[in-house]
């Protein structure tokens, strides 16, 4: 539990063998981005998962990445500053995070993005996911100097995926596209996009149709070896 991540506590629900974790804790005790618990939420998943699936909320620098789509990032650009290795002093690990997400989970959300087109405005396969310091959205300066970077901006997609890679996690990562990032704006906005995309024929069935086909997954992969390829021979 590194100072500053929290009290260490993870609430989380489980069923049918899926389990699913507020990534900003509960209304009692919740976490802003800049807080989140990465940390221990990462070490409870892995104790109790197998495969990672994350969604977030993002904006968008590219005009051909509209609101109420889905990108499933291939790639990511970590500005927020936060710790590099979940593991801390003592513990190198030289994590090569090529790729940045697992292939097979990108391929399922890809696929079940696409199999409704009343779900998302557009679903786009691959982009660079760019995260942001802080609990603000930036200044105009900072957003085109990271839109050389990066498709999508957020808060909360790195460290984390690189986390889940260093404790042996398959992470894919779902992200819903809010607001154009110049015009975000929680309560305006960004809310009622949040809002429209929770439609029950909207995200929710999506997150079923994708849950059922990595459950699929993990049981195809429980005879072999859950080393992943970006940690192999890179741990000192």
């Amino acid at each position: 539990n590194p100072v500053g991540d929290g009290d260490g506590i993870v609430p989380f629900k489980e069923e049918d063998g899926v389990v699913f974790i507020p990534r900003h804790g509960t209304f009692e005790r919740g976490y802003s981005p800049r807080l989140t618990q990465t940390h221990a939420n990462i070490i409870a998943a892995r104790m109790l998962g197998e495969a990672l699936i994350t969604t977030s909320a993002t904006g968008s620098y590219r005009p051909f990445i509209t609101v109420e789509s889905l990108v499933v990032p291939s790639d990511t650009m970590d500005f927020t500053g936060k710790p590099g290795s979940i593991w801390g002093e003592g513990f190198t690990l030289f994590l090569n995070r090529r790729p940045a997400f697992c292939p097979e989970l990108r391929q399922i959300l890809v696929e079940c993005g696409r199999e409704d087109p009343k779900c998302f405005a557009g679903v786009h396969d691959g982009g660079v996911y760019v995260a942001i310091p802080n609990d603000d959205f930036g200044t105009k300066a900072e957003g085109k100097l990271r839109s050389l970077f990066g498709d999508i901006p957020g808060m909360t997609g790195c460290p984390e995926s690189a986390y889940a890679l260093q404790v042996g996690l398959r992470i894919g990562n779902a992200s819903l596209v809010v607001d154009d990032d110049e015009h975000a704006n929680h309560e305006g906005g960004t809310l009622a996009t949040m809002q429209r995309l929770s439609h029950p024929d909207r995200v929710p069935a999506f997150m079923k149709r994708v849950v059922e086909r990595a459950k699929t997954l993990v049981e195809q992969l429980a005879d072999q070896p859950m080393r992943l390829p970006q940690i192999c021979g890179n741990i000192i």
